[in-house]
């Protein structure tokens, strides 16, 4: 457990806490020696350790493939992720470089070669044009054109650029979401699996300070074991109307359900606290409210007003969804103005785009129909299906003994150390994780009393969520229906709220319920109740922010 949580945990007087339990794979940064004021009131402040990029120690697997640095790199997609990539490469070149990348836009393909030097030959139209490139080099003997591929393309894209890159022998980094269906994500993981590739997924949740220090907080089991989540995630009015209503995230046909492509980071948070529990019961309501032509303006109906070029100027500045209120028109370049046109953003091109792409419709004139407002309920439990039973039983996945979904994880060979805050998931694949509950002891439901040494502090495969010590393990008989009850006896619940109808863009709001304690988080900071400390207030948490 790293430095900082040890005193966190101490400032809100946890008492009769364990050390030996399971540790959350990421290090958090260290603490000031200023933490809090001498009489222990005050925030609990939290900076970056020297030499550690916004503060966390990152981790790299072992794994016999991995080049020297810096890496090389090709970019696909000159947006704004293909950009942010680009940058902090630039940032830091004895990681990383840019080689090659695809953009069809001539202009966007022609700053992006300049700001980043990257000779015309390997400024590419296409990907395609990148991969028969790569093919002919290799076909010469010579190296592949670059170590590890970034895809940064819409989202429809994205299993098929996956698949082609993986057969190739690339690294992968792929933006989220992993493919916009089942059938997609399946066909990703086992093409990957089979190619023996690095395959990384842009959840970038675990990885910031805010939710990396919540993370910890959730595997420690200092306030025993998380019963709740309630999450909000706010779109943000403007936002939703540019990306979701005008923009390429308006229909499902064309890209996936918005619970995809805006919050598959928010669940992935989700499935990592409550791992090696699952998602068993999923419940959605929600829907399009207004960005309905009935909701169009009376005024602007009357008219038959399309664009907001249109729009008569009573109605158009009364309109907080008008597209002339781009920052381009506004006087200034910057988000959403300088993504829609190709090249540098000018009143010319932002003029243009207005007049004849959907970005200048009326939002009540959109082809847009994922919805405003959803909610989603799911309870996870213990694998209990007959495949994860059977997998469960004999650590046999789909392609034999040993072999599982993760496969490709489970062959990084184990350094002969690790730091004290790294945990048992990061060495072990799934299967390996759910062989720990095969040892444990068969121990009726009506009997279990947790002893004062596992009742704050869980010891199995995933700690936070067994009652079993491990003192009491022995082997047990390999019946499903036995070995179903002995799982982890509890069903955890998420209420996660995704609302476009407000200010705030992004700046998700969380409350973890555990069994004895509260954390309440505003995306930046967060307070810690524990119920056992009646006599201290709760305490306030400020993690680092990202540098």
């Amino acid at each position: 457990m790293s430095k900082f949580f040890k005193k966190t945990l101490k400032r809100v007087s946890w008492r009769g806490v364990h050390t030996d339990g399971p540790q959350y794979p990421l290090t958090t940064p260290e603490v000031p020696t200023d933490m809090a004021n001498g009489n222990g009131e005050g925030p609990i402040h939290a900076i970056g350790s020297r030499g550690s990029h916004s503060g966390l120690q990152s981790e790299l697997p072992e794994y016999e493939g991995l080049p020297d640095l810096p890496v090389t790199l090709a970019i696909i997609g000159a947006g704004q992720r293909g950009r942010n990539f680009a940058e902090y490469v630039r940032a830091h070149p004895q990681q990383a470089k840019v080689v090659a990348f695809a953009e069809p836009r001539p202009e966007t393909r022609a700053e992006f070669a300049s700001r980043y030097n990257i000779p015309d030959k390997h400024a590419f139209p296409s990907h395609k044009e990148l991969l028969t490139l790569s093919d002919v080099l290799i076909s010469d003997g010579k190296p592949r054109i670059a170590h590890a591929v970034l895809i940064c393309v819409q989202d429809k894209m994205h299993a098929e650029l996956t698949i082609e890159f993986a057969k190739r022998g690339f690294h992968i980094l792929c933006e989220k979401p992993l493919g916009v269906d089942a059938k997609e994500c399946i066909e990703v993981t086992e093409e990957v699996e089979k190619s023996g590739v690095l395959y990384a997924l842009g959840h970038n949740l675990p990885y910031s300070p805010y939710f990396a220090s919540l993370s910890e907080l959730v595997h420690s089991g200092m306030l025993g074991r998380l019963v709740h989540i309630e999450h909000l995630e706010p779109v943000g009015y403007y936002h939703f109307a540019h990306s979701y209503v005008r923009g390429n995230w308006q229909s499902e046909q064309t890209s996936a359900p918005i619970i995809l492509t805006k919050s598959s980071h928010d669940l992935d948070i989700f499935c990592r606290w409550f791992y090696p529990l699952v998602p068993k019961h999923v419940s959605s309501f929600g829907g399009l409210s207004h960005f309905r032509r009935e909701r169009k303006p009376p005024e602007a109906a009357a008219r038959g007003v399309m664009r907001c070029l249109e729009c008569p100027t009573s109605v158009e500045q009364r309109c907080e969804y008008s597209a002339k209120k781009t920052p381009v028109l506004g006087g200034h370049s910057g988000w959403p103005g300088s993504l829609i046109v190709d090249g540098r953003a000018t009143v010319e091109k932002m003029t243009r785009a207005l007049e004849e792409t959907p970005y200048g419709l009326c939002v009540y004139e959109s082809a847009n129909d994922v919805p405003d407002h959803q909610a989603v309920i799911i309870e996870f439990s213990a694998p209990t299906s007959e495949t994860d039973m059977i997998q469960y039983n004999n650590g046999i996945g789909p392609g034999g003994v040993n072999e599982s979904r993760s496969s490709f994880r489970a062959g990084y060979p184990a350094p002969s150390e690790r730091s004290a805050s790294q945990s048992s998931e990061r060495r072990q694949p799934r299967q390996r994780q759910l062989q720990q509950y095969a040892r444990q002891p068969s121990i009726p439901r009506s009997n279990r009393q947790p002893s004062v040494a596992t009742s704050q502090h869980y010891t199995a495969s995933s700690r936070s969520h067994s009652r079993v010590p491990d003192t009491e393990r022995r082997s047990r008989p390999r019946d499903t229906d036995q070995r179903r009850e002995e799982l982890p006896p509890i069903n955890p619940t998420v209420s996660f709220t995704l609302a476009a109808h407000t200010d705030s863009i992004c700046e998700r709001k969380t409350k973890l319920y555990f069994e004895h304690g509260e954390v309440i988080g505003d995306g930046a900071t967060y307070t810690v109740s524990d119920f056992r400390d009646t006599g201290r207030a709760p305490r306030r948490v400020i993690p680092p922010r990202a540098q």
